[in-house]
Formats: C-alpha cells, structure tokens, sequence
C-alpha cells in the first residue's frame, strides 16, 4: 500500500537550509497499521505530510498503491493535532463536510454519517457544537468526518496527545476495532511509546533531526486480547524506551 524510497526532506530558510529526514525507507502492505515515534521535532510530523500530499519539495519515492503520492488523493484521510473542526458548525455538520464536498447524494449521506456517529457515540451530540465538547468528543468527531469518507488509508498525527490518560485509552480502543473492521492502511504519529505499542503492527523509530530510521520493529501482538496488560507488551515498551534513550542506538533493524 505505502512504499517509502530513500526519502530525504529540507526546509529552506532565509539563512539556509534545513535538513528534516535523512534517507528513510520502509513498506507497509495494505489493510496493515504503523505507528512513527521518534524525539519531538525529529521529522515525524513532515514524513505524514508526505505521505499526505500535503509537502511535495522532497527527494526519494513515496508511492501509494503503486501511484506517485500526490495531494488530494480522495481515498486518503488526515486527522491533525487540533482536530480541524469549525467550531461554527454542529457535530453533524462537521462530519458531514467531506462528503458535502465531494456532492455525494443527501440520502447517502444520511446514513452513511448516523451509522458512524452512532457507533463512536457521537448520535446525541450531533447538534452541539465542538467549544460544547470535551476534547475525546472532538476527537470522535474528527475520527467520525474522516471515516465518512471511506479512506483505505488513515494518517493521524499525535491524535490523542491531548487527552487525559483513560479517554486516550479508550480511544485507542476505538480505533483499533475501526482498522480490524475496515482493514484501512493506518499510519499514527506520536510520542507515546505504549500507544505505539499498542496500535502499531510495524514501529518506525526515527532519531534525531535529520531523521533516519534506527529500528522497524515488528509487533505481533497488536489486537490479541490483553495485550496492553501482557509482559510481552511491557517488554517492548522498555526495549523502544531504551533504544530512543540511545542505549541500543547501533541497532538499525530488529524483526
């Protein structure tokens, strides 16, 4: 689904230029998720913009399906740090703004965005406003317009950074029975090794600016029963903690 070539990323300033990612490479097979950690400004943030469309200067591949990643691809959805919501528009309004866009028709609409705000328990809020919301509700919201959409691709930048500890949890949950109903391809930013932990399939670590990757890690345990609870989940979190913290910098792969 997502192939990934030799990526290399610059800004350019008034005084220079900045490199942001160094030559990374990785594959993601469809229908699978990833999660990307790496210290705060390593590049994560820019890697989804790629992926996104959303920054075209760069050098390398990035191909999606086969195809060059180009801005606007409609069957890609990208949920932000600040949701994106208009705070104008009710929970209703917000969800249904995608498909708005694209003209599909009112009934399809209808029911396609009430099943989905029924499902993440959003039905009651549907004419409230986002300022009237907690912050998982806006999230839910923003996860709801999304899904409307029906993305086989789901990129999410630090989604739940925000979030007290249980309502993170208990959206994590959520989006890991979404990725095992729908098979989207699901790639998740964050500085959280246990929510990395727990939603990624594949782990990218990136190191400092300007970004490589130190380790794909493969974690097999993602979606068993118990797996936030289970040794082997707090095994991994300590390993990814000790090889961020440089103790295990050499490593370059582990499967």
């Amino acid at each position: 689904m997502i192939e990934v070539c030799n990526l290399k990323v610059t800004y350019r300033q008034h005084n220079g230029t900045v490199p942001a990612i160094r030559d990374v490479s990785f594959r993601l097979e469809g229908g699978s998720s990833c999660a990307v950690i790496g210290p705060s400004g390593c590049g994560k943030t820019t890697l989804l913009y790629v992926l996104a469309g959303l920054r075209q200067e760069f050098e390398g591949e990035v191909r999606i399906k086969g195809a060059p990643v180009r801005p606007r691809r409609l069957e890609t959805a990208v949920i932000l740090q600040d949701y994106g919501l208009l705070p104008w528009k009710t929970v209703w309004q917000n969800a249904v703004l995608g498909l708005e866009i694209r003209r599909i028709s009112r009934d399809e609409i209808r029911s396609r965005v009430s099943r989905i705000l029924k499902e993440l328990g959003l039905w009651e809020l549907r004419n409230l406003y986002p300022p009237q919301l907690s912050g998982g509700q806006r999230q839910r919201v923003a996860i709801a317009r999304s899904l409307a959409l029906r993305p086989d691709v789901l990129l999410m930048d630090e989604p739940f950074s925000s979030l007290d500890a249980l309502t993170r949890e208990s959206l994590q949950e959520n989006l890991l029975q979404i990725w095992q109903r729908t098979k989207m391809t699901v790639v998740i930013v964050t500085h959280s090794i246990e929510e990395a932990v727990f939603l990624g399939q594949k782990i990218i670590v990136m190191s400092p600016r300007p970004a490589i990757c130190l380790a794909e890690v493969t974690n097999k345990g993602v979606g068993t029963p118990g797996w936030r609870k289970s040794r082997e989940f707090h095994r991994l979190c300590t390993y990814l903690r000790e090889l961020l913290a440089g103790e295990d910098g050499c490593l370059c792969a582990v499967k």
